[in-house]
């Protein structure tokens, strides 16, 4: 698949979306091709707990014009095959601290706080935005980490996490409310 090279996605995800698509080929059936490969491949990120985000992978294949199709292909996949909607914030957490090349302490950190967060408060938030203001929390602790500060932006993790700062502005300020963590100037 040639989605999957531009994607940089590993081989194994190639041949587990080409397991999924011979269990499936009724539902793909008339779908354009490009279509296809792009949301097997999201299903196989999803089940290995790696968020693709759709704008980011179709802008990144030029198929932008597909974002209707793509979405409501994986829906109809993602119900039939039990996947979860929702990407895991760990995942998005490690995914974001890789990309800005944090230290991992503020994953670990980032995580500890999530553990706090009652389930209950995060139905029917992004993933994303929760996971980028929990990291912002966790990174004003390390503030003082040498090449952290100017990696640990608002900014910065909003373009990792394909998110808008002002989303994790507004999360981080309920977050640090709900935790009794102080809220950085």
């Amino acid at each position: 698949m040639r989605q999957a090279t531009i994607l940089d996605l590993p081989i194994d995800y190639i041949n587990e979306a080409l397991a999924i698509y011979r269990e499936n080929r009724a539902v793909l059936e008339g779908r354009p091709i490009s279509v296809q490969a792009v949301v097997l491949l999201m299903i196989v990120a999803r089940r290995r707990g790696v968020a693709l985000r759709p704008k980011n992978v179709l802008r990144q294949l030029g198929l932008v014009n597909r974002l209707g199709l793509v979405d409501e292909l994986y829906n109809e996949l993602a119900l039939r095959l039990g996947v979860r909607g929702r990407a895991p914030i760990e995942g998005l957490i490690a995914q974001a601290v890789q990309r800005l090349g944090l230290p991992f302490d503020i994953a670990n950190r980032a995580v500890q706080l999530l553990r706090r967060v009652p389930r209950t408060w995060l139905g029917g938030k992004s993933s994303a935005g929760v996971a980028g203001a929990l990291l912002w929390l966790a990174c004003q602790e390390y503030s003082g980490v040498d090449g952290v500060s100017g990696k640990c932006t608002q900014e910065g993790i909003a373009n990792a996490l394909g998110i808008s700062p002002l989303t994790i502005r507004h999360r981080a300020r309920e977050l640090a409310r709900l935790l009794s963590h102080p809220l950085p100037t």
